[in-house]
């Protein structure tokens, strides 16, 4: 299978939040899922992949919104697609896109 045919694939799996990269347009991996109960999302939408920590956050997203606040990571994917990280405007800390960077460089195999 060539790399493109596995990337087109890949668009179109719905994996279980405990699996990794995963989701056509407004679909992917959701879920507390972690160990500490907190909510991670990711999902692929014209050519990102957009991660999420607030469940309500992705409901909107999935109805067609727009996350308020990023932070993007251009050629950060395992394709080397942009990498965009929700991020929590009452976090001051950046506990929240601390959280989603970690979780999503283990899930899919990458450094960030």
């Amino acid at each position: 299978m060539t790399l493109r045919a596995a990337a087109a694939l890949a668009a179109f799996l719905v994996l279980p939040a405990c699996q990794g990269t995963g989701g056509a347009e407004s679909a992917g991996t959701a879920g507390p899922g972690l160990a500490d109960g907190t909510f991670y999302a990711q999902a692929s939408r014209d050519g990102r992949i957009y991660v999420f920590g607030k469940e309500a956050t992705f409901a909107s997203w999935q109805r067609g919104g727009e996350m308020q606040l990023t932070r993007a990571l251009i050629g950060a994917g395992p394709g080397g697609e942009t990498v965009v990280f929700e991020v929590d405007a009452k976090d001051a800390k950046g506990v929240m896109t601390a959280r989603l960077m970690g979780e999503f460089a283990k899930r899919n195999n990458v450094r960030i």
